[in-house]
């Protein structure tokens, strides 16, 4: 099948850390612990660049962006 190069973009990637634990999809003392983690070894790994993203049984969240949304969830055993 051909590229609609009128329509076609360019795939965009990101380095993220994706934390997933239960509870609501909001930002809070643990995920303040993670990017201060990274932060403090930055130096060590340099490719942190502020790409958080939570995930939770209730939907995601995107800590530089705040864009989230229900779907995709993690699923509880």
């Amino acid at each position: 099948m051909p590229i609609d190069t009128d329509t076609w973009r360019r795939p965009e990637h990101a380095v993220v850390t994706v934390i997933a634990r239960s509870g609501l999809a909001v930002f809070g003392a643990d995920e303040r612990d993670w990017l201060l983690a990274w932060r403090y070894s930055n130096h060590l790994a340099p490719v942190f660049d502020g790409g958080l993203v939570l995930v939770t049984e209730h939907g995601w969240v995107d800590f530089m962006s705040e864009r989230g949304a229900s779907k995709p969830s993690i699923t509880r055993p």
